[in-house]
């Protein structure tokens, strides 16, 4: 069963919040990228992500894929701290939302 129009937007919102917070303390384009497609799979629906430096980009959808909620958002350079990423990182991982990998 499809979420309802709200849950699916507060879904949306939170992954693109993720992964705001993922940039701006210092996550590569890829590592946001992939966390932010394993969570939106995790939570049952479909994400396309293009993240630099400057632009933050999400395309979400359900079953059709025209039928997109998309967020473009221009963002300021990263800082780095890495002892907050790891925090997102152990969070994420905690609450179930990705499998463990060993790639990150």
């Amino acid at each position: 069963m499809p979420p309802s129009p709200d849950d699916y937007r507060r879904k949306a919102r939170f992954i693109v919040k993720l992964g705001i917070a993922l940039h701006e303390c210092g996550g590569t384009s890829q590592r946001v990228e992939r966390h932010l497609l394993n969570v939106t799979r995790q939570l049952g629906f479909h994400g396309s992500f293009l993240i630099s430096p400057t632009t933050f980009t999400c395309a979400f959808w359900q079953n059709d894929d025209l039928d997109q909620f998309v967020h473009v958002e221009r963002i300021q350079p990263a800082d780095h701290n890495l002892g907050l990423l790891w925090e997102i990182d152990r969070l994420i991982f905690s609450n179930a939302l990705l499998p463990v990998r060993k790639s990150l």
